[in-house]
C-alpha cells in the first residue's frame, strides 16, 4: 500500500517477494494481538526479520513493540506494519518511527478510523 523513506519520497524495496514475505510475518504477529484491534509489525533488513511486535494487552501499539525490540542501529532497516501508524498524541507511532531513523515503512492498509485515515501515511511521507 504505502512505502516511504525518511526523506518522504516513495522508494522501492528490493523485491515484491520480500514485501510479501515480510507482510506475512507481520500478519502472523497481528494474529497474536488480543482484543478487537489487531495489528502486527516487523522490522527487517534485506528480507531478514530483526524484530517483531503486535498490539499487546496493555494497548501498546505493534510498531512501538517492534521498534523497542531492535538492539541495533535502525538507519538501514524497514518497518512493515499491517495498519497505518497512528498519529494521536497518546501513542504517536509516526513520531516514534520518524525519531528512530528507520529508512522505510511499508503499510499494509490505511486505518479506516476517520481520525487517523491517511494521516499517518501523510505524516511519514512529508
Amino acid at each position: 500500500m504505502g512505502k516511504t523513506n525518511s526523506g518522504g519520497s516513495p522508494r522501492h524495496v528490493s523485491s515484491s517477494s520480500d514485501v510479501r514475505d515480510m507482510m506475512l510475518h507481520a500478519i502472523d504477529e497481528m494474529a497474536k494481538s488480543p482484543g478487537p484491534t489487531k495489528v502486527g509489525a516487523v522490522v527487517a533488513r534485506e528480507g531478514q526479520v530483526i524484530a517483531r511486535g503486535h498490539r499487546d494487552a496493555s494497548g501498546t501499539h505493534a510498531e512501538r513493540v517492534a521498534l523497542a525490540a531492535v538492539d541495533e542501529n535502525l538507519d538501514e532497516l524497514t518497518l512493515y506494519t499491517t495498519l497505518e501508524p497512528s498519529t494521536e498524541t497518546k501513542s504517536d507511532c509516526c513520531g516514534a518511527i520518524l525519531s528512530s531513523n528507520i529508512v522505510e515503512v511499508v503499510i499494509g492498509r490505511f486505518d479506516l478510523n476517520a481520525e487517523i485515515h491517511r494521516k499517518g501515511w501523510q505524516r511519514l511521507s512529508d
